[in-house]
Order: structure tokens, then C-alpha cells, then sequence
């Protein structure tokens, strides 16, 4: 999804941005958990604690795609080479001809 929100000219940086921020985040969740088991917090409470986050972000996604309107779901059903709004028989005619 975040390599299709972007713009061409910096999509590599953004994607890889994303990508940087979730790695970092996956460092600090079992950092975070450990030492909530080391001071003996119950179980419930840690996954709650862990969960708030992941709701956040599933609403955070519906939000994202009602804004852009569904545009990242669409660009993934073109065939390959192909731009929105181009027919997909062109694009047939000109493989069988390359190959």
C-alpha cells in the first residue's frame, strides 16, 4: 500500500522510510514486553497494552483508504506495463509482437 501513495520521483525513499520505522518498532515490542515481565505486570495488561497500538493503526489504514479511495487496490489489477487508463488489449498485442 505505501508504494502506491507515494510519488514516483521519491516512492523508494518513502517505502523505505516505512520499512525503517517498523523495523525500529520491532525492536522496542519485545524489549518492552520483557521489562513489563520483569517488573511482573499480569499478562492481560501487557497484551492489552500491546494491542492499543494495533488498533490505532487498523483505523489509521480504513481512514487512509477512504481518503485515497480505494487507488492502491485498482493500480494492482493493471497488467504489467500497463498505466490507468490505457486498454489492457494494446498491452496484449505488444507482448505477442516483443516476444
Amino acid at each position: 500500500m505505501a508504494a502506491t501513495l507515494y510519488p514516483t520521483d521519491i516512492r523508494s525513499t518513502g517505502v523505505n522510510w516505512a520499512h525503517g520505522v517498523a523495523r525500529v518498532c520491532s525492536m522496542i515490542g519485545p524489549i518492552l514486553g520483557g521489562e513489563l515481565l520483569k517488573l511482573e505486570w499480569p499478562l492481560q495488561d501487557i497484551f492489552l497494552i500491546f494491542a492499543a497500538p494495533l488498533f490505532v493503526a487498523s483505523i489509521g489504514i480504513l481512514i487512509l483508504s477512504a481518503v485515497t479511495g480505494g487507488r492502491a487496490s485498482s493500480r494492482s489489477e493493471l497488467p504489467v506495463g500497463a498505466e490507468p487508463g490505457q486498454g489492457t488489449d494494446t498491452m496484449v498485442t505488444s507482448r505477442v509482437g516483443k516476444v
